[in-house]
């Protein structure tokens, strides 16, 4: 009797489904963020600064909303898409200020993979060759 294989894997947070669907995994970030939103609420309530609860939000939920994007984002329904969204709009309506979309974010993500990235490689690169070079 062979064991059936499982329908979906996990790697680096990330779900992974046999039918490479992302439904799954943004049901998950979904859940993530939204329990990551109370505490953010929590924070209005004690009035603290804008600049503070932009960075607590930048930090908390949207490092959980840009989590593997550049994995799923492109294959992703929009209605998933949507349901990201509306967790950014929501913090918005509680910081009281514009806060950068779903694909504002992933631009950005994209942005710093293709430049910034290559950068830091060849800078490590460069400080291990300086490392092994004799004097």
């Amino acid at each position: 009797m062979l064991a059936e294989r499982p329908r979906e894997r996990y790697y680096a947070s990330t779900t992974i489904t046999k039918e490479l669907k992302w439904e799954q995994n943004i049901r998950s970030l979904t859940k993530k963020a939204q329990q990551r939103m109370y505490f953010l609420r929590q924070l209005k309530k004690f009035l603290l600064p804008v600049k503070m609860l932009v960075n607590f939000y930048t930090a908390i939920i949207e490092s959980i909303l840009t989590s593997s994007i550049t994995v799923w984002f492109a294959a992703a329904t929009a209605r998933d898409k949507a349901k990201l969204q509306r967790v950014i709009h929501s913090a918005e309506k509680v910081i009281g200020c514009s806060l950068p979309s779903l694909q504002e974010l992933t631009f950005h993500v994209m942005w710093n993979i293709n430049t910034v990235l290559p950068l830091a490689l060849k800078s490590l690169c460069l400080s291990r060759q300086s490392q092994l070079m004799p004097m």
